[in-house]
């Protein structure tokens, strides 16, 4: 497929996380630019999200980042099936997992296969990115506003965790 097909048919996704005074948020955008469509997803994590990271840490950013970035694959799997993906997150760590396809850490191992096997069994073609976050939009999602998404004619859908159970 020619790269300019490949770039005009690549869904868009980005994807935060947020972690503010003990509550954690996950946010996500998707854009089809085929259909020319809008998703967005909040997702205020319960305290059982925690049970399955190292406990005690003081920052868990990293992990949430990737639980959002995973939870987009589990939460519109048939958007991604044999698509090309552009898929920008704006953590460093995050990104740098997600890019390698490991992490040292073990819940951040975890998540990174995680996110591979979502890809290979969609037979998505991912391809990770770096965005500030100033420009990310899943930045208003990950802090619970989405109204300036809803104005852009996004529709809201219920984030999928991936099963926990799969991680064992």
């Amino acid at each position: 497929m020619p790269a300019r097909s490949i770039a005009e048919s690549s869904v868009l996704v980005w994807s935060d996380a947020s972690y503010e005074g003990g509550t954690a948020v996950l946010g996500w955008v998707v854009y089809d630019p085929v259909t020319d469509a809008l998703w967005h997803s909040s997702y205020v994590c319960p305290d059982s999200v925690f049970d399955n990271f190292v406990p005690d840490k003081k920052q868990y950013i990293g992990q949430l980042e990737l639980l959002a970035a995973c939870a987009v694959y589990t939460s519109l799997p048939e958007m991604f099936r044999n698509r090309p993906v552009l898929h920008w997150i704006d953590n460093q760590q995050a990104l740098t997992a997600a890019v390698s396809g490991y992490a040292r850490q073990p819940d951040n191992a975890k998540l990174v296969n995680q996110l591979s096997l979502s890809g290979a069994t969609l037979q998505a073609q991912i391809y990770f990115e770096y965005v500030r976050s100033l420009s990310n939009p899943a930045d208003f999602p990950s802090r619970l506003d989405s109204s300036f998404l809803t104005n852009l004619g996004s529709t809201h859908v219920p984030t999928t965790l991936p099963g926990f159970s799969c991680w064992l």
